[in-house]
Formats: C-alpha cells, sequence, structure tokens
C-alpha cells in the first residue's frame, strides 16, 4: 500500500471493485457518486477517476470505502522511481 503521506494526483482516486461487481454496475457506481471515469483496468475491476469539480478526494474515497462493491479506495498517489 502507498504511503498515507505520499503526493497524490489532485482530484484523483484509484477504486477496486470486488470481482463478482459487473463492470456495469462499476459504472453505474462512479456515476451516481458524480465522478468521471479516466480509465478502466483489468476488465473494469479497477477504475481510475476524477472527482466531481470541487469535491474531497477524501469524501470521495469514503463514499467509495462506503460501497459494499468495492474492494479499495485511495487516492491516485504519485509515485517515483530512486
Amino acid at each position: 500500500m502507498a504511503d498515507e503521506s505520499a503526493a497524490a494526483v489532485p482530484g484523483e482516486v484509484l477504486v477496486t471493485f470486488r470481482p463478482d461487481v459487473p463492470p456495469t454496475r462499476a459504472r453505474a457506481i462512479t456515476t451516481e457518486l458524480g465522478a468521471t471515469i479516466v480509465r478502466t483496468m483489468f476488465g473494469g475491476r479497477i477504475q481510475h477517476v476524477r472527482a466531481p469539480e470541487g469535491a474531497s478526494v477524501k469524501a470521495l474515497v469514503d463514499e467509495y470505502l462506503s460501497r459494499p462493491e468495492v474492494e479499495a479506495a485511495e487516492p491516485n498517489h504519485i509515485i517515483r522511481a530512486r
């Protein structure tokens, strides 16, 4: 897991849905939360999303984590090679 103090891309979140969640349901959840899908990975199981304008990334992460369909959600941390 990424260091909680690491820098993150402003307004971006990475969301992992449970394996049994259909991609159509995952997209619907993101739409319900007002976020925009930047890209999907692993057949739609992981979404890279942008928070709604003016929304808190922490609040969006908390909203995703409150959904039973979501396995993980976190800010899009910036990882730098050394």
